[in-house]
């Protein structure tokens, strides 16, 4: 049966926090699951454009099967601090590394010593981050429509991989300063979302797969599936209260990524790890997690019929799958016994 979707501002299943992480102010939701004491904990991470929000579907869900949740709004978005990036170097607050660190001092913040990490987008790609950096506080990794890409031993500047990989076309564009100029206002935003969040039969007269003018060629497109006309006002309420410069710039932060990982002496992962592939992927498609399995030992791959917002478009059949998989691995077997009193 589906959930009821969390509410925005005042679901009583779920509370609003603050912690100051690195010297940053970052805000989670936390829910507790009516089972006591929790099965393990699950760490969520959202990816772009999103907030904690896109979450909203799964949350029940997951504190259904008696797992603690915890999910954030990563660095740049929401209530969460949005460094401003002045030089060069000030791009490292956005590096994989900087969000892992981020997230490990999060759960030492509240005494969890090893969690389930679920992620999709940019999120998919920070659990495995969190993992090469914290090894420790892993439990097993799930991630949603984001294949595992190893560390990158030779840097690479995003014009050069979008020749490779054309569906990471639109992040030329993204690095470009003038989207960030496009997107300014509450209209802006909410017509950059609306042309983003799109799912299967939303149907799109614009295109994203651009190195310049994102904006101009993103069109004007109407309010798809994904969202409700509440759920778009608190997208742009949330985007509007500092732009989207944080956001963008996590994907100019390429060099920063690279001299982080450069010298990481493994790009294996160790735990059990779940791959959600969505068939209808433009941006991610399985085609990129051919490879995968070179790294990851006890691999699961699984796919469903949607976009990239599986998350929002299939979450009860992202659930299901959740189900089985973690019952079969033990729900985080080291996760559960270590579980810290509530």
């Amino acid at each position: 049966m589906p959930f009821e979707p969390i509410r925005p501002k005042d679901d009583p299943r779920v509370t609003h926090e603050f912690a100051v992480l690195n010297g940053r102010k970052y805000h989670y939701v936390h829910g507790l699951p009516q089972q006591q004491p929790p099965r393990a904990t699950i760490l969520c991470i959202h990816g772009f454009p999103d907030l904690w929000y896109s979450w909203r579907h799964v949350i029940p869900g997951l504190l259904a099967m008696g797992l603690r949740v915890i999910v954030p709004d990563m660095i740049g978005y929401g209530q969460t601090d949005m460094p401003i990036v002045t030089s060069p170097e000030s791009y490292a607050a956005y590096s994989w590394k900087s969000s892992s660190d981020d997230m490990a001092a999060l759960l030492a913040h509240l005494s969890i010593p090893r969690v389930i990490l679920l992620g999709h987008d940019w999120g998919g790609a920070i659990v495995s981050r969190i993992y090469l950096h914290h090894p420790d506080v892993v439990s097993s990794i799930i991630s949603v429509c984001t294949a595992y890409y190893p560390p990158m031993r030779e840097y690479m500047p995003i014009a050069a991989v979008a020749r490779h990989i054309p569906s990471f076309t639109y992040q030329v564009a993204f690095c470009d300063p003038q989207t960030e100029r496009d997107v300014k206002t509450p209209e802006d935003i909410g017509r950059f979302l609306r042309g983003i969040h799109r799912g299967l039969g939303d149907g799109f007269d614009g295109k994203i797969q651009v190195t310049a003018d994102f904006m101009k060629e993103l069109g004007d497109q109407p309010r798809g599936k994904l969202m409700t006309e509440e759920d778009l006002a608190y997208y742009v309420e949330q985007y509007s209260r500092n732009g989207m410069h944080g956001p963008l710039n996590w994907y100019k932060c390429r060099y920063e990524n690279y001299l982080d990982e450069k010298d990481l002496e493994t790009a294996t992962i160790d735990v059990p790890y779940l791959y959600v592939a969505a068939t209808h992927d433009i941006a991610t498609p399985p085609s990129m997690a051919a490879l995968q399995s070179k790294f990851i030992p006890n691999l699961t791959e699984r796919s469903l019929k949607a976009s990239h917002w599986i998350p929002e478009e299939a979450p009860e059949q992202l659930l299901e799958i959740l189900q089985e998989w973690l019952g079969r691995t033990g729900f985080g077997s080291h996760a559960a016994v270590d579980e810290p009193k509530l």
